[in-house]
């Protein structure tokens, strides 16, 4: 009988051993509820940590534009970095320097995209931060308000608890630098130069031209022959053969027919006319067909370097 009570003693206290054994072997690998919730918490803190957002860029001439300082006031001026106001080619047209060393014409509106692209990205950039700053600052409330429920962890949730607060440091580094980066002035370590340039001075270019004095001018000339003719010894009127007879007549009319003689002579009668060209007179003087003049030449842009 006491054999058979002290088999049956026996049995029940291996049994209730093994329960307990059971039970704490459980224990062990059975997360409670508010360890299951911080886990979850850290491992929604990591997938956000690790959540990127696309940030937009400006090409190669926004980004030469915005580190020369560029801008367009009021009056569609492009101004550099002080507020002056930039000399614009013919064109309309100022030109910039790439990082790639390229030097690309650019207008007034291009000024004005990529002012205007450059403030949507720093805002993009700005708004991104405040957000990430955010979201780890409620991320790190709700993992100190489930450390205060519960005093005992396993070494598995202190794992995570480790790796979660390398992470969050991670973050709260990437965010400082972010910040720096986005308020960090383009210009730093450089000097602002003007354009610098020389000046060429070409002469007046010039060419002989004639100047007319006197015009040009034609007249009628006559044309003498010689021919043979009489002359009166009386009077000393030269008449042709055709008119002998008719002079003696007149001699004798007047009374002096005795004394009318006459000899031969040669005589210059016009027998027409020729027309004579007079030319121009005038003299070559020189004229200046273009005054001299000074070419300006940019020599070296002006810019931050």
């Amino acid at each position: 009988m006491k054999k058979k009570l002290l088999s049956i003693i026996l049995t029940a206290i291996l049994a209730a051993f093994s329960t307990a054994m059971f039970t704490g072997c459980g224990n062990e690998n059975t997360a409670t509820s508010d360890e299951a919730v911080r886990t979850s918490a850290s491992v929604d803190e990591i997938t956000y940590d690790n959540t990127s957002e696309t940030v937009p860029t400006l090409s190669d001439t926004e980004q030469a534009i915005v580190d020369e300082g560029l801008k367009v006031d009021d009056k569609g001026n492009i101004t550099d970095s002080k507020g002056n106001k930039v000399e614009v080619k013919d064109d309309g047209t100022v030109e910039v320097k790439t990082k790639s060393g390229e030097t690309v014409k650019v207008k007034a509106d291009d000024v004005k995209t990529a002012n205007v692209n450059n403030q949507k990205i720093e805002n993009t950039v700005n708004s991104s931060s405040n957000s990430s700053s955010a979201a780890k600052s409620n991320s790190s409330s709700s993992k100190s308000n489930n450390s205060s429920q519960t005093n005992n962890k396993s070494a598995s949730n202190s794992s995570v608890q480790n790796n979660n607060k390398s992470t969050n440091n991670s973050s709260s580094s990437k965010t400082t630098n972010n910040n720096q980066s986005s308020t960090t002035d383009p210009h730093a370590g450089k000097t602002w130069h003007e354009a610098e340039y020389k000046y060429i001075k070409h002469p007046a270019e010039t060419k002989e031209v004639w100047v007319v004095d006197k015009e040009a001018y034609s007249y009628e000339e006559p044309i003498y022959e010689k021919q043979s003719s009489y002359e009166c010894y009386a009077c000393g009127q030269v008449f042709s053969p055709s008119e002998l007879k008719a002079h003696g007549h007149y001699h004798a009319e007047i009374g002096d027919f005795e004394n009318f003689s006459y000899h031969t002579v040669l005589v210059d009668v016009q027998v027409g006319t020729k027309t004579i060209e007079v030319p121009e007179e005038g003299h070559w003087e020189t004229k200046v067909i273009k005054e001299a003049w000074t070419e300006k030449v940019l020599v070296k842009e002006a810019g931050w370097y």
